[in-house]
Formats: C-alpha cells, structure tokens, sequence
C-alpha cells in the first residue's frame, strides 16, 4: 500500500526525495493516533500542478483520516 510519497528524476531514474505520508499529515498538524500510525496511506493518484503534488489520504481499511495535502514538488515540503 501506498504509504510513502516519492519524487523520481525522470531522466536520470533516480529518487529524488521521499516523504510518509504520516510525517506529511503530522507536519499539518494533525494528530495520529499511535496505533495508526502503520495504516495512514495515500488514497488517490497524485495530481502534479505548478509546481505542486496533490493527493488525498486516509486509514488502510477501516477509513479515517480523510485529507488532502499538497507538497512542493521540488522538495516534498507541505504547502497545506
């Protein structure tokens, strides 16, 4: 399952960066519950648009933690 973000270079096939999903929500501020840190995912394909990631999350099976974040391409930062 989809738990982490990642940032590849296209023509050199190389990862530029990679970032959890958890962490990306955290870093919103929101809280995970312990238990589900493991389960929280990416939902949704990226949608990839000036300059931004777009995705929508959510906890593997049993829902929950439904967001959607954006995070700087180039770094893989939070935006909102």
């Amino acid at each position: 399952m989809p738990r982490s973000l990642y940032c590849v270079d296209a023509e050199k096939g190389v990862v530029v960066w990679t970032k959890k999903v958890v962490e990306l929500l955290e870093a919103k501020g929101v809280e995970i519950a312990a238990a589900d840190r493991d389960s929280v995912l990416s939902r949704s394909s990226v949608t990839v648009t000036n300059g931004r990631v777009i995705f929508g999350t959510m906890r593997a099976l049993s829902g929950g933690y439904p967001y959607l974040v954006s995070v700087k391409a180039s770094d893989g930062s939070v935006q909102w």
